[in-house]
């Protein structure tokens, strides 16, 4: 399944995705009741190439984390990876870095 674009609009529930019947997308309703129920803060997805190899959606609770820089056909994203590490608070932080 693939995340609706938060950028673009915001679809509640889910869909089907103009990629295939196989394939759904969901809103952040969904995510955020998901995180809820499992008691978690961010769902970490990557099998999705995004542009700036990462991209934080659905109210900060999903990132798309694509590491591959170069893999679009026209060679034009970049890759990324997590920084995670507790804050001076104890809290932990998850920043994306950039690979261009």
């Amino acid at each position: 399944s693939d995340p609706t674009d938060s950028d673009h609009f915001m679809a509640h529930g889910v869909h089907p995705s103009p990629r295939g019947s196989r394939i759904q997308t969901f809103g952040q309703d969904i995510t955020r009741m998901f995180c809820l129920r499992e008691r978690i803060q961010c769902i970490i997805r990557s099998h999705q190439c995004v542009e700036d190899g990462y991209k934080i959606m659905h109210g900060g609770r999903l990132i798309t984390l694509f590491s591959a820089r170069n893999y679009a056909s026209d060679g034009s994203n970049d890759g990324a990876l997590l920084l995670v590490a507790y804050d001076e608070n104890g809290h932990l932080r998850v920043r994306p870095k950039r690979l261009q």
